[in-house]
């Protein structure tokens, strides 16, 4: 039994990576693509039930089997990101061409979607047979197995050849982090993590603005490892993510909707898994929410008034939809109500924060629906003000402010102060 279980395992590892490049000429061969899924499936089963197997696995097999499927991994994210390039040039050369040329490139067209269908089909049985690996390895194989796979995010220098490296580590780790992965090997991970944060916040120093994707990967990782909750992570080490908010987001970049989104959920987490962290580092973590604010504030530059009144689902010209403009400064509303909800410690702050807020909108024609979304979130923090936080307002404000102040704190007091109050 065991000379035959050998002689299989042997095929579907020789199968899957017996070759440097993914052969993807077998997109159009469904028996070729029907085995080699058959094979990372078996894979991934004997991975998961090795506790259970009377069957004999050789001693480096999970080692060797990690090193493999990363490998295999960074090729085919290499090669989805090529297909994702030339079917953009493609469908950019269609539009502009005559008929003849058109048939033909719409054929190539298929033929690349083709391939990346396939691809994304080996890509997703590839994560799902790492993650079952490190789910079924034995507890004293998987701390050695944990330091490879944070070696693949600690970086000194990013590079070309290194992105597809850290994008399919941070991937791998999502999934991980996912899981129940945290609640099985509770013991085994929680040592891990704050190498992996440490490292997270290298890479982000690092990335340039172009590489967002792989930015907003490494933020939804830290949040996922905040969300474990203060006995997994330190106090200390969780204040590592306020190193990331203190990176200004492009407000000119198409990528900040969802940047943005992911700043707001990793600060959010921050404060409510690890509050008496925030406590103790409350100017930082004010310095993130004002960072938050101006970038978005900034993004308001270029979206006119006229566009976000005329239909917010439509794109707003060159970079995102005037939505998610206004999804962004709802998310922000909500962080101040979060903020608010700490009164004891946020209420010296509020006046700062409130300024924040005026003095931004004067320096920008903001929309009127970017205010009127932001403005819940205000009065939040204006419910935390009190005789003298209000006075202290009045002091750091600039003449000019002080009349919008009066304004909306005229609104607070008829709209909000007393609603459901009798």
């Amino acid at each position: 039994m065991q000379d035959v279980f050998d002689v299989i395992l042997t095929a579907a590892i020789h199968h899957v990576f017996k070759q440097d490049l993914p052969r993807l000429e077998i997109a159009f061969n469904d028996s070729e693509v029907a085995s080699l899924h058959s094979s990372l499936r078996f894979l991934k089963v004997v991975c998961l039930s090795r506790s259970n197997l009377e069957l004999h696995l050789p001693d480096d097999f999970h080692i060797r089997l990690l090193a493999s499927t990363l490998h295999f991994l960074r090729l085919l994210e290499l090669n989805n990101n090529s297909f994702t390039d030339i079917t953009k040039n493609t469908e950019s050369y269609v539009e502009k061409e005559n008929d003849d040329y058109q048939s033909r490139m719409t054929e190539v067209l298929l033929v690349e979607q083709g391939k990346a269908s396939w691809s994304d089909d080996a890509v997703e049985q590839g994560y799902c047979l790492v993650v079952s690996l490190l789910e079924g390895c034995e507890p004293a194989l998987l701390p050695e197995l944990l330091d490879g796979l944070g070696d693949e995010i600690t970086t000194k220098h990013i590079s070309e050849t290194s992105l597809e490296r850290l994008r399919v580590a941070l991937h791998i780790w999502h999934r991980l982090l996912s899981g129940r992965f945290t609640k099985d090997r509770k013991k085994e991970l929680r040592p891990k993590l704050p190498k992996i944060l440490f490292a997270l916040q290298s890479v982000l120093q690092q990335l340039k603005h172009n590489e967002a994707e792989i930015a907003k990967l490494a933020i939804d990782v830290m949040v996922k490892i905040l969300s474990l909750g203060k006995g997994m992570v330190l106090p200390h080490n969780a204040l590592l993510v306020l190193h990331s908010s203190l990176i200004k987001l492009q407000a000119h970049d198409k990528s900040f909707p969802q940047l943005f989104q992911s700043q707001y959920t990793l600060l959010s987490t921050l404060l409510f898994q690890h509050s008496e962290a925030v406590y103790g580092a409350v100017h930082v973590f004010i310095t993130c929410v004002r960072n938050l604010l101006f970038s978005l504030i900034q993004s308001c530059s270029e979206q006119s008034e006229a566009v976000i009144q005329h239909d917010i689902t439509q794109p707003t010209g060159k970079l995102f939809k005037a939505s998610e403009v206004v999804q962004s400064a709802q998310k922000m509303a909500r962080l101040y109500q979060e903020i608010s909800s700490h009164k004891n410690t946020f209420s010296k702050y509020c006046p700062y924060m409130i300024a924040d807020y005026i003095e931004s909108v004067q320096s920008v024609v903001t929309p009127s629906l970017i205010r009127d979304a932001l403005v819940p979130g205000i009065y939040c923090l204006l419910d935390l003000c009190g005789e003298h936080e209000l006075s202290l307002l009045h002091a750091v404000l600039q003449k000019g402010s002080r009349e919008l102040f009066h304004s909306l704190h005229a609104d607070y007091s008829k709209y909000h102060k007393f609603k459901g109050k009798v």
